[in-house]
């Protein structure tokens, strides 16, 4: 069940029309729910629906029904700007480390629960912490520190999304 919308209502109304459609079109579909739009601000929902839908699918989402509120973050982190560019490079040097990836991967999936994450890469909790440390080491941002584990949440989203160019010019 979604939380409450801004325009009150408490459900999304079209929640079996993408499984449906996925059913019957034998793919992944996604669905992005708008309430009321103004005539006067259709192209720009248009526009808006069509960034979501994409967003949606770049991000491996399951066939569902999304509304802005569903990928509110990762809609506000794919708007340009040095800051997100920004953040896509502190990822850059775990991918020499795809095991401190995995790590870092496993840490946000499973939150603070740490043997979960460290059982879902197949290792100890010490030696999962110990990888952490070195994701720290190398990306400055601490995992273990709840803002960094946020920042590096953030930077592995936009990474994925846009990854940084690594031609000399944009270094």
């Amino acid at each position: 069940m979604h939380p409450p919308r801004a325009d009150g209502t408490d459900e999304i109304r079209y929640v079996h029309v993408a499984t449906e459609l996925s059913q019957q079109l034998d793919t992944s579909v996604v669905v992005i729910e708008f309430h009321t739009v103004a005539r006067t601000r259709l192209p720009e929902a248009v526009q808006e629906i069509k960034e979501l839908s994409d967003l949606a699918l770049s991000l491996g989402k399951p066939t569902g029904t999304y509304t802005l509120d569903d990928l509110m973050l990762e809609y506000q982190l794919t708007r340009p700007g040095p800051a997100r560019d920004r953040l896509a490079t502190r990822i850059v040097p775990l991918l020499e480390h795809p095991h401190l990836l995995d790590a870092l991967q496993a840490h946000i999936r499973f939150g603070w629960d740490r043997k979960r994450a460290a059982a879902a890469v197949h290792l100890h909790p010490n030696s999962f912490s110990y990888r952490l440390r070195r994701v720290a080491d190398l990306t400055g941002f601490d995992p273990s520190e709840p803002n960094d584990s946020r920042m590096l949440a953030a930077a592995l989203t936009v990474y994925e999304l846009f990854p940084p160019n690594k031609s000399p010019d944009n270094e």
